[in-house]
């Protein structure tokens, strides 16, 4: 009986020992994967941490930057702005008697003189307000005129020409002073006395112009009067000064020169070689103009290999002259460029031709484009009455017999 108790009572402590043993066993055999599951991932961080760089994704190259631009400047230029007594008289009727009013004739070719960054002008005639107004032989303008080469856009005016002195020392003077009071307008080629300096600077898109102007003569007597206040051709010694000091201080060297025979359009002997020294003398562009009509463009070369963009005459800009050839003239725009590296070069010139056009007894005398002119039109130009051939097959004949069809802009 004992034996049997002793039993039952063995029986009895297991099964209440064993549920706790069970749910040990049971949750130790679910939690025994844990540090497996722990060893897995520190394997896959080692994995990733020694991951060549080449199987992992590239960062994308930046755009490369854009090369920098040229800067870019453009001179304009026209010849003679030679003014009869035709083209003041009709400014005056314009106002009905109470001034002058030029610009009328010049609107065809406002706008491009207004567009271009520099725009130079060679003033034939004096502006000398106190005295009277005259024509050829010996000119003088009104002083109106003045203002509104500004107002046309012009930027640069030449007095270096050989009617500086048509009403003497006083009438040049008083030019002098009168373009100095048009803040628009850099004037060249003549000056107050001989201490003024004879350079002038312009600066347009960060490309410095420098300017100078002489002239062969003056016709007072074919003589080299006042030459305090201007520099003649014949000074080599002086333009060569005036040119050094110019290429010391700009990036383009223009030269506007007064020289050659009137109406041919063929360079002289003396032109050639004037043109040659200012090759040599490190000129970039020269603007020539006298002759009254157009003569070539070329490209000189000096010794030592550098260039010079020659026009050997731009014709008349605007005049009442009687022959033909005397109503064409031409304006050039030479584009230059200036390199991030500071290199500067002048190109080629589009050269636009135009034509002083005027009706019977020289009624509304105005300037047309060329392109724009019409054989209908030239029939009836006041010119025919002098017994001029003309047309505008003659105009065109001229102008590419002259001029390399490659510069020119119709």
């Amino acid at each position: 009986m004992k034996t049997t108790y002793k039993w039952m009572i063995i029986i009895l402590a297991l099964l209440f020992a064993l549920p706790p043993f069970i749910i040990l066993s049971i949750r130790g055999y679910l939690t025994e994967p844990e540090p497996q599951k722990e060893a897995l991932e520190s394997s896959s961080a080692r994995e990733a941490v020694q991951q060549p760089e080449s199987s992992r994704q590239a960062a994308p190259e930046p755009e490369p930057l854009p090369e920098p631009e040229p800067a870019r400047a453009t001179l304009l230029a026209v010849g003679d702005n030679l003014i009869h007594d035709v083209l003041y008289n009709q400014a005056y009727q314009r106002t009905g008697g109470s001034g002058y009013d030029f610009l009328p004739v010049y609107s065809a070719v406002r706008e491009r003189i207004m567009q271009a960054d520099i725009a130079f002008v060679n003033q034939e005639t004096m502006m000398a307000k106190s005295q009277p107004l005259s024509n050829y032989p010996a000119f003088n303008s009104p002083a109106e005129l003045a203002g509104q080469l500004g107002e046309l856009g012009f930027d640069v005016v030449n007095l270096a020409n050989n009617h500086m002195l048509d009403v003497g020392v006083s009438g040049l003077e008083e030019t002098v002073s009168l373009l100095d009071t048009v803040s628009s307008i850099t004037r060249i080629g003549a000056f107050h006395d001989e201490q003024e300096s004879r350079l002038r600077i312009v600066e347009r898109e960060g490309i410095t112009f420098a300017f100078l102007g002489f002239a062969d003569y003056t016709n007072v007597s074919g003589t080299m009067g006042a030459p305090g206040m201007v520099t003649y051709t014949a000074n080599r010694e002086e333009m060569a000064a005036q040119l050094a000091a110019a290429r010391e201080k700009a990036d383009v060297l223009v030269v506007s020169v007064h020289f050659g025979e009137e109406n041919t359009t063929l360079p002289t002997a003396a032109q050639r070689e004037t043109a040659q020294f200012f090759c040599e003398q490190g000129a970039d562009i020269v603007l020539g103009h006298h002759p009254h009509v157009i003569q070539p463009v070329e490209w000189l070369k000096s010794e030592e290999g550098h260039k010079t963009l020659v026009f050997f005459s731009l014709g008349n800009f605007v005049s009442a002259q009687r022959g033909a050839a005397n109503l064409l003239g031409i304006m050039p725009q030479i584009p230059v460029e200036k390199s991030p590296e500071g290199e500067v070069t002048v190109l080629d010139p589009s050269i636009t031709p135009i034509v002083t056009h005027y009706g019977a007894n020289y009624r509304q005398l105005q300037l047309c484009l060329f392109r724009d002119y019409s054989e209908e039109q030239a029939a009836s130009h006041g010119v025919l009455g002098f017994g001029a051939a003309f047309s505008r097959s003659y105009l065109e004949k001229l102008l590419y017999d002259t001029i390399e069809e490659k510069y020119i802009d119709l």
